[in-house]
């Protein structure tokens, strides 16, 4: 983060939108189902477009804006995992750029204003004795002490952004048959917990699928098979997870 302790977008927060009600309209639009030929005679009313700031004239328009929005966190690469001893054993990990992940939840305009930049200290008062005591509440990430120590690390004006990594080995039984999918998912602790945990805030991003492929057992024991499976595992993560160590030590 630059330091102005607010993320270096590079550009406006809504592009390729103008602004926010350009933003908004849009929005609207779309998630009412609003008819083509409707929005069309709502923008040909005199001084519509010009009052709004619209930065279209025409559903046409506003779709092309649509398409031009880059996409979400990024394309997808796959990654190869080869242990040298079995060269013929070929483990794939499926995933994005874990920094395009996070520059993408950063500039998601519908959490742009619930985003927490710095840390904080909660009190609740409490009464004992006759005397007033002030007894210090943690919740969220951003009133845990951790946050405060490091934080007065940071030269001024910089801030911090927690990486939260989940995974949930799922079955595909519905739309793939007896298939398995093994995805990572990521989320910032800058983002209050009851956004993460809503679904339509999109506050978690699917950043990779890990190798499901087992390990051959010929040949390896049942210590060894599960060790390989574990270096398999760790072999994905650590690939997946490696841009973060740089941007830890040097930041973004």
């Amino acid at each position: 983060m630059d330091g102005s302790g607010q993320p270096d977008l590079g550009g406006s927060l809504y592009h390729p939108f103008a602004s926010k009600l350009d933003w908004d309209v849009a929005q609207w639009m779309v998630s009412e189902g609003i008819g083509h030929g409707s929005f069309n005679r709502l923008l040909e009313i005199d001084g519509v477009r010009e009052r709004l700031g619209l930065s279209y004239k025409n559903t046409a328009g506003l779709h092309n804006r649509v398409d031009a929005i880059p996409r979400r966190a990024g394309q997808w690469y796959d990654k190869h995992i080869i242990f040298p001893d079995r060269p013929n054993e070929v483990y794939t990990l499926r995933h994005r750029d874990i920094l395009e992940c996070i520059r993408s939840l950063w500039g998601d305009p519908e959490l742009s204003e619930h985003i927490v930049y710095k840390p904080c200290k909660i009190f609740q008062k409490s009464s004992e004795d006759g005397k007033e005591r002030g007894s210090r509440l943690y919740n969220e990430m951003w009133t845990g002490q951790w946050w405060w120590f490091v934080q007065d690390k940071l030269p001024r004006g910089h801030t911090l952004a927690p990486i939260i990594i989940a995974t949930d080995k799922t079955q595909l039984t519905l739309f793939r048959g007896n298939k398995q999918a093994y995805p990572v998912y990521l989320t910032l602790g800058n983002i209050p917990s009851h956004l993460r945990r809503k679904p339509s805030q999109q506050a978690c991003i699917l950043v990779g699928y890990l190798p499901i492929e087992k390990a051959s057992k010929p040949g390896l024991s049942r210590r060894n098979y599960s060790g390989r499976q574990q270096r398999i595992f760790h072999a994905a993560m650590r690939h997946l997870l490696e841009p973060l160590v740089k941007a830890g030590k040097h930041g973004v």
